[in-house]
Formats: structure tokens, C-alpha cells, sequence
């Protein structure tokens, strides 16, 4: 497995101690207002790459950086294209940020399962099962057509622009929050099986 400079950080407790606390900050601050505002993650943000040249000089700093594009894009193209919120956005490219491109990675796919998880129980509970898996569907199938027609990903991320619908807003802070508990498990698991291997 390819370590990032940020996946052997000079003090993981400082790392995870603040992308846990402030990705649970995010999720109540969601829950209760549904909004991860900007007072929160932009200095988390910043204190990310700081904190990345500090424990990883220049290539810390890079590996911050391309952690942080990494772990914001998908949530950027959400936002754009299919209604998703600008906060998601900004509270991932912190997380990515302070964990670099590894842990970034990791976060990203515990968060996307998390995620899923959290949306299915979110449709059943409001009952919009049937408006989720019909928004879905016309999205994969926006994807497809424009992929055969071949006018490429612009043209399918158009397409899923003209289906953008009216939906429940989940509040997502809870899925990044437990996504990035997960990836912390995952780091610990790994971390472990490394020194018992050494």
C-alpha cells in the first residue's frame, strides 16, 4: 500500500483528534440547522495544511493538497450538478487536508458507504423510496445515454444537471463524521498489523 507522508504523521492523536472533533462538530451543526457553515471549515481547512508542512515539510504540504482535491471532488461535483451541499464540500477538503492522499482516500470510501447507508434509512424513514430510486434511475440513465451518443463526461454531468429534482436534503454531516470514524479504524487496523509485521 502506497503511504502518503500524512499516513505516517508525526503525532496522530493532534490529526485524528481534529478531524473527529470537528467532523462531529460539523454533524450536529448540520442536524440542527442543516448547514455546515464556513466559520468551521475554513480554518479547519487552513490548520489542515499547516499542520501537513509541519509534520511532512513540502511534500507533506502536497500530499495535504492533493488529499484535500481528492477527497472535495466528488462532493464539488454534488453540489454543482445534483443539489449536494457547498459544505459537504468544504468539511471534506479539510479532512483531506489533514490527512493527506492515503487517509484522504480511505475517508472518502467509508464516507460514501456511510453515506448510502444513511440515505436509504433516510428515505424510508420520510417515505421517499420511490422519489430517491426515480431520481437514481433518471440520473444512470442521463449518464448512459450521453456516454453512447460519446459527447463525453461534460455531457453527462449536463444531463444529470437537467434532472436535478426536489429532494429530501439528508443532512450529509453525519455520514462524513461516521465515514471518517471508519477510516480511523481502518488506520488504526493498519497501523497495528504493521508494527506486529515489523
Amino acid at each position: 500500500m502506497y503511504a502518503s507522508p500524512l499516513w505516517d504523521s508525526a503525532l496522530p492523536p493532534l490529526q485524528w483528534t481534529a478531524v473527529i472533533g470537528v467532523s462531529l462538530t460539523a454533524a450536529v451543526w448540520d442536524l440542527r440547522v442543516r448547514r455546515i457553515p464556513n466559520v468551521l471549515t475554513a480554518p479547519f481547512a487552513l490548520a489542515g495544511l499547516i499542520w501537513a508542512t509541519w509534520s511532512g515539510g513540502g511534500w507533506g504540504l502536497l500530499d495535504g493538497v492533493l488529499g484535500c482535491l481528492i477527497a472535495a471532488f466528488p462532493f464539488v461535483v454534488l453540489f454543482v450538478f445534483a443539489g449536494g451541499g457547498a459544505g459537504d464540500a468544504k468539511l471534506m477538503g479539510g479532512i483531506g487536508c489533514w490527512l493527506g492522499v492515503t487517509s484522504g482516500v480511505v475517508a472518502l470510501v467509508s464516507v460514501a458507504i456511510c453515506g448510502g447507508l444513511l440515505a436509504i434509512g433516510y428515505a424510508v424513514a420520510f417515505k421517499r423510496i420511490r422519489p430517491v430510486l426515480a431520481h437514481f434511475g433518471t440520473m444512470c440513465n442521463s449518464l448512459l445515454v450521453r456516454w453512447r451518443s460519446r459527447l463525453g463526461l461534460g455531457g453527462a454531468l449536463e444531463g444529470m444537471a437537467e434532472t436535478k429534482a426536489p429532494m429530501t436534503r439528508m443532512p450529509y454531516g453525519m455520514a462524513i463524521f461516521l465515514g471518517t470514524c471508519a477510516a480511523l479504524g481502518v488506520w488504526l487496523v493498519w497501523h497495528k498489523q504493521a508494527i506486529h509485521s515489523a
